[in-house]
């Protein structure tokens, strides 16, 4: 036992959920086939491991926000950092992040002499820790060394990160079920996926642990990994065995069943709750009050008459809503003479320079794709909207104080768009309306 190190609490003010404790989530890059790599270059394999280092601490830097997160530790082929989220919504958007601070990674170790050999996996997971020496009811230790001046973290809910990340695969992230049982009341969880359950020593008192990942292509593993890779990787294996099947086990009934829903609740009362636009409810959206019809949103999803691109604008940096993000356009309902075809057909051209042809449906009564509300940021008031569909053609152009691009994109690029950069149900809704256009016909 080691007894010559001496332990103080350290800085607390990274901890702001009170004096000394708090939510904080940890983040792993774990480099794949190292040995093997530096049993083949054993003269160059140390500057590779470099590059690797300083790949995980500047992705992590360019897409994280730069007060959420600190390096914790290097761990011989891997990168550790801890970091702090405000709210499950933040913490929603955070994930496409870390996918693409690995997929950058993965790409740079793959240079070379990497090529064929080297690959990345991530792992993220959550704990609730304390600076409280007597710290009790299985907390989590955050410490820091006097002799190194590192922060350091001891308990089981830490053990629990590393022991999950075991189970995971190159490009894949490993996600903590606490985390995606948060995200449960949320429909578009595009991108995870419940692999299997496995047994993991220590854990849950031998209850299965659900095995859970993250990829923008999930649902495709093929795109994924190389050609023998389930043959390697026996969770890989089964991902392709299991992957049609839509049945996904509620994380919540998990975290329930295995007696863990106060942890959960821990960590989850220690963020900043936020409602989320755009993910309520819907069922009594058609439920709009005659004097309120001003506030009632409507969206043309247009695309161009060979069906190959959908028209989009990126809002303006400073809308007070879904500033940045990418959308179809749209206008208010006005109460009035003209139809709703007849507004949207207005609007349109004013906003964006496009003459709407024909709608799905018919003129008089056009098809509503989806419906959908949000919270509006000014009056904290749910705005409801409609969406349809149907044909424009022009050149497009827009209003800077409302639109910062506008554009016809190829359908084929649309998945370039990541969704944590677009309105809610944005690529949903383009696919649904690209189907009821190209098996109707439209009048």
């Amino acid at each position: 036992m080691v007894n010559n190190t001496s332990f103080n609490p350290p800085d607390t003010s990274f901890l702001e959920t009170s004096a000394n404790e708090g939510t904080l989530f940890f983040l792993s890059f774990d480099l794949v086939n190292s040995t093997e790599y530096k049993n083949r270059f054993a003269q160059g394999w140390v500057n590779k491991i470099t590059e690797f280092y300083s790949g995980c601490i500047n992705g992590v830097s360019k897409q994280l926000a730069e007060n959420s997160w600190r390096e914790w530790k290097k761990n011989g082929d891997e990168v550790l950092f801890y970091f702090k989220i405000e709210s499950d919504f933040d913490l929603y958007k955070t994930i496409p992040k870390i996918a693409q601070i690995l997929k950058e990674i993965i790409s740079m170790v793959q240079k070379g002499d990497g090529a064929g050999i080297l690959s990345v996996k991530a792992t993220i997971w959550s704990a609730f820790v304390t600076t409280k020496k007597e710290y009790v009811d299985n907390s989590n230790l955050a410490i820091i060394d006097k002799n190194t001046e590192n922060m350091d973290f001891i308990g089981p809910d830490i053990d629990f990160g590393f022991r999950i990340a075991k189970e995971n695969a190159p490009g894949i992230i490993c996600i903590d079920p606490k985390i995606l049982a948060m995200f449960e009341d949320i429909p578009a969880t595009v991108g995870f996926h419940v692999v299997d359950f496995v047994q993991v020593k220590g854990v849950w008192n031998g209850r299965y642990v659900p095995v859970v990942w993250y990829h923008e292509d999930i649902k495709t593993p093929q795109k994924i990994f190389e050609f023998d890779e389930s043959k390697r990787n026996h969770l890989v294996k089964t991902l392709f065995e299991t992957v049609l099947n839509s049945t996904q086990v509620s994380m919540k009934q998990v975290i329930k069943d295995v007696n863990i829903k106060t942890k959960l609740d821990k960590i989850s009362n220690n963020l900043q709750k936020f409602e989320i636009p755009g993910y309520k409810d819907n069922s009594n959206i058609r439920n709009v009050a005659i004097d309120r019809i001003s506030e009632t949103h409507i969206v043309a999803i247009l695309f161009n008459k060979e069906l190959n691109k959908v028209f989009c604008a990126l809002r303006a940096n400073v809308k007070p809503n879904f500033p940045n993000q990418w959308e179809f356009g749209c206008t208010q309902l006005i109460a009035g003479n003209l139809t709703v075809t007849e507004q949207l057909k207005q609007a349109y051209k004013d906003e964006f320079n496009l003459n709407i042809t024909s709608f799905f449906g018919d003129t008089e009564h056009p098809y509503v794709v989806d419906n959908y509300k949000f919270i509006d940021s000014t009056t904290k008031r749910w705005i409801p909207g409609f969406r349809y569909t149907g044909i424009a053609e022009g050149d497009p152009s827009f209003n800077p104080a409302k639109h910062s691009k506008s554009e016809w994109i190829l359908l084929s690029d649309i998945d370039t768009i990541a969704p944590v950069t677009a309105v809610p149900n944005f690529h949903d809704g383009i696919k649904k309306a690209h189907q009821l256009l190209s098996k109707s016909v439209i009048s």
